[in-house]
């Protein structure tokens, strides 16, 4: 019922929340593989995707310190067209001013990796 629904809502944003406080620290990621930061890219993404407020939050609190750490490259998915418009998205309709501020900062770095990897070798996801 509601109240496990609510557990689920809370177990996300913990969760969600740890990994984000984890991946802030650079030395950490630096040294994860890459299927384990792709781990971390596909849970920033669902967790875009929530319709709560708090899971959203901390899904743009993970996706940040992913986007501005040593495993960027491996994380274009977080600037690829979907999550720029799923960002988009979150900063034009949400009432949670700290969603708002977040997203504004995702997509700000989202724009600095796309503009500063526009040549690179970096490859760029794209949504189908």
């Amino acid at each position: 019922g509601e109240a496990a629904a609510a557990g689920n809502v809370r177990c996300a944003e913990v969760c969600l929340g740890a990994l984000a406080n984890i991946c802030t620290h650079k030395e950490v990621v630096a040294r994860l593989p890459d299927a384990d930061v792709a781990a971390l890219v596909g849970a920033a993404l669902d967790g875009l995707g929530a319709a709560e407020g708090v899971v959203v939050l901390q899904a743009l609190r993970l996706a940040c310190s992913l986007m501005m750490g040593p495993a960027f490259r491996s994380c274009a998915a977080l600037w690829d067209d979907a999550a720029v418009a799923r960002c988009l998205y979150v900063l034009e309709n949400s009432l949670l001013w700290e969603v708002v501020q977040r997203a504004a900062d995702t997509l700000s770095q989202a724009l600095v990796l796309d503009c500063s990897t526009a040549g690179d070798e970096v490859p760029r996801a794209t949504s189908p």
